[in-house]
């Protein structure tokens, strides 16, 4: 069942009459607060467009619908869809209007973390297929590069100077490497990722050393390249083998998810 929409009578000084229940439970104000005053939770920026509104709806006696923004009563700002129209009394005179407060500041979040998405995966096409052309370029510098260390002796200058060309070439390679791998990133599980780390670890280590693992299959994906999460699991349970491989002890693996908040992010030891 949806949620009551937040409501309110505004007479025609501005002064609210009525708000129903879902406005006190949104903005927090209740209607004795507000007597004989103008409600103050319209947002500096967004008092032009109001004004302009309110003009409108009484120039030509139409209704209103646009998104704006509110505060409540505690400072918080509120993405609103308002829905405002008149109030005709006897004879047909405007008493004031009857407005309508639609709280959308969740899917106005949605609508940004989609257009977030939507711009991250356009740059990820666009990086790799500048990569693929980047590769195709490379490709022969490499190629002809290290047939002429071949071909050259190591004692003439011109060799040292290839290695150079050689060396400089392979970093942009392996750059080329990193920008495709961003490309490629894809919403994934990494649960099963995790366990078949353990699975080929548990082969090569010695029995003295007892893997535990605590990994929750409530934990949603991730937007990586699979090879290089397996490759950092595989590295950090590698090390801690190499840690106990002498004494023993227990390799303990989890995987959960973690809401951080500013402490946490001054002091990560929090969340622990």
């Amino acid at each position: 069942m949806p949620a009551p929409i937040p409501l309110l009578f505004i007479m025609i000084r501005g002064y609210p009459e009525y708000i129903n229940e879902a406005f006190t439970t949104v903005f927090h104000w209740h209607l004795n607060e507000l007597r004989d005053q103008l409600i103050p939770f319209v947002p500096e920026d967004q008092k032009q467009i109001t004004k302009l509104k309110i003009k409108k709806i009484y120039r030509y006696g139409n209704p209103v619908r646009f998104e704006t923004k509110r505060i409540s009563k505690s400072g918080k700002i509120i993405d609103i869809l308002l829905g405002a129209a008149l109030i005709k009394g006897i004879e047909g005179i405007h008493n004031g209007l009857v407005v309508s407060l639609k709280d959308i500041t969740e899917r106005k979040d949605m609508e940004v973390q989609i257009q977030q998405t939507q711009e991250m995966e356009s740059i990820g096409t666009l990086a790799g297929g500048i990569a693929h052309d980047f590769n195709n370029i490379l490709f022969p510098v490499l190629g002809h590069t290290e047939m002429l260390l071949h071909d050259i002796p190591e004692d003439n200058p011109i060799h040292n100077n290839l290695k150079k060309i050689y060396a400089g070439a392979n970093r942009a390679k392996e750059l080329v490497k990193q920008i495709l791998a961003f490309s490629r990133q894809e919403a994934i599980k990494i649960q099963p990722l995790i366990k078949e780390v353990l699975k080929l670890i548990r082969a090569t280590i010695p029995t003295t050393i007892e893997i535990r693992h605590d990994i929750r299959s409530g934990c949603g994906t991730v937007k990586a390249d699979p090879t290089q999460i397996h490759q950092i699991v595989m590295n950090l349970t590698t090390n801690a083998y190499h840690a106990m491989e002498e004494s023993g002890g227990e390799l303990k693996v989890t995987l959960k998810e973690v809401d951080f908040n500013e402490d946490d992010l001054i002091n990560p030891d929090n969340l622990l």
